[in-house]
């Protein structure tokens, strides 16, 4: 007789879903093993982005959205809740462990909610315009702090972000890593052209002067810049901003419980048939 543990057996006939969990660039990174009755989760160091991402705090975030995936499978599975212990080990990629606590009665999302989960990366204005109230009705969280913000504030922060970001070559080289152009739909990690809503021709292009000593080359012709006013800013419409809030000197612990609100409120957004 197998001695599989209850969350082994949960994550194994499960994993294809579990795997649909957000992630910096869909890079993956998350590792795990099954020690008795515990889950043990940590990274891969191949897979973080040191110049995108230096102080791992998108790491952490969405190794959270992983633990909050896993958490809604074993309510779904057990009507049990799990229990987090944060053990982080830098220097051996281990972030937290997780095991099987007490019943549940109810939980804000399902497995039908991770995977239809959905990100929509274009304009979308064929909408029914809605408010502050009717979002903050449906979010909910118990763990950080939230807001419902007009986009169009933040517009401005999300081009000098951009522009920050593609003219920096380190950047643009783990973006280089990670992009995938493709005619049709085949990448099982990185960043899809056709889930970024770019043409085939201008994800190879991009791939082009995101090499190296191309993209120090065109740097003295303000690239960021240029690159930055060939796409269309999505804030700058009638739409909101959901902002989640840590404290300013944040835990790992901190960005676990983040990552596990946001992955529950992307999924309550779109359940209640919000784009996001």
């Amino acid at each position: 007789m197998s001695n599989i543990s209850e969350i082994e057996a949960i994550v194994t006939n499960n994993i294809s879903t579990i795997y649909r969990t957000p992630s910096p660039h869909n890079t993956q990174p998350w590792v795990y093993e099954f020690k008795q009755d515990k889950m043990v989760i940590g990274w891969d160091s191949l897979r973080i982005l040191p110049f995108s991402d230096p102080s791992n705090r998108d790491l952490f975030l969405c190794l959270g959205m992983f633990v909050e995936s896993i958490a809604v499978l074993v309510f779904d599975t057990l009507n049990k809740e799990i229990i987090v212990n944060n053990c982080l080990d830098i220097e051996n990629g281990i972030f937290c462990e997780i095991e099987i606590g007490n019943n549940l009665s109810t939980y804000k999302i399902s497995k039908t909610d991770l995977i239809t989960r959905s990100t929509n990366r274009k304009l979308y204005t064929a909408y029914t315009p809605c408010t502050h109230s009717e979002i903050d009705e449906i979010l909910s969280s118990e763990l950080v702090s939230m807001g419902t913000h007009r986009s169009i504030e933040y517009a401005e922060l999300l081009d000098e972000a951009d522009s920050i970001q593609l003219t920096n070559t380190d950047m643009c080289l783990e973006l280089k890593t990670w992009l995938r152009a493709e005619r049709k739909l085949n990448a099982r990690d990185g960043l899809s052209s056709l889930l970024l809503d770019l043409k085939f021709y201008e994800a190879k292009a991009l791939q082009f002067l995101f090499t190296p000593w191309i993209h120090r080359a065109f740097k003295y012709i303000n690239i960021g810049k240029l690159l930055t006013r060939s796409r269309s800013n999505m804030l700058k419409t009638n739409s909101y901003l959901i902002s989640f809030s840590i404290n300013e000197e944040f835990s790992p612990d901190d960005l676990l419980n983040a990552g596990r609100s946001i992955l529950q409120n992307w999924c309550l957004l779109n359940k209640n048939g919000y784009s996001l």
